[in-house]
C-alpha cells in the first residue's frame, strides 16, 4: 500500500486503505506474511514517514486469525521512509498478526534486503 504524506494532514479527513489476507488461500508452506507501507513513489524525492499523521491499523479477523482490534503506529520525527508495520505468522495451523512499527533505512530497498530479496 502507498502513503501519501501531502494527503496525511492533522485535522484532515482520514484516508484508509484496505489490505484482505485470505490465509486459506496461501500456499502450505507460507509462514509468514508481512506488511510494510513506504512514501517511495516512481519519481523522488520520497518524503519521511514522520510527515504522515495518524498511521493506524484496525483488525478485522476471520476463522483461526488473531490480531489486535486497533495499533496505531509512532510516525512522528521518523526519517526513514518505510516502515514494517507487522507480520501475519502461521504457528500451529494459526495465524496472528503481530504489529510492528519499525522504520527499516534504505526505504524500499532496505525494507527488500532485510527480507531476503536481491536487488541489482
Amino acid at each position: 500500500m502507498r502513503l501519501h504524506p501531502t494527503r496525511s494532514v492533522p485535522g484532515e479527513p482520514v484516508r484508509a486503505a484496505e489490505l484482505t489476507l485470505d490465509p486459506e488461500r496461501l500456499p502450505a508452506a507460507a509462514d509468514e506474511v508481512v506488511v510494510a507501507v513506504s512514501t517511495e513513489e516512481e519519481e523522488p524525492p520520497a518524503l519521511p514517514l514522520g510527515y504522515v499523521h495518524g498511521l493506524a491499523l484496525t483488525g478485522s479477523y476471520g476463522p483461526h486469525t488473531t490480531g489486535p482490534e486497533r495499533w496505531a503506529a509512532a510516525t512522528g520525527g521518523v526519517p526513514e521512509t518505510a516502515m514494517l508495520v507487522g507480520s501475519f505468522q502461521r504457528r500451529g495451523g494459526a495465524w496472528t498478526f503481530t504489529p510492528s512499527g519499525k522504520a527499516v533505512a534504505g526505504g524500499l530497498a532496505g525494507l527488500a534486503v532485510q527480507w531476503g530479496v536481491a536487488l541489482e
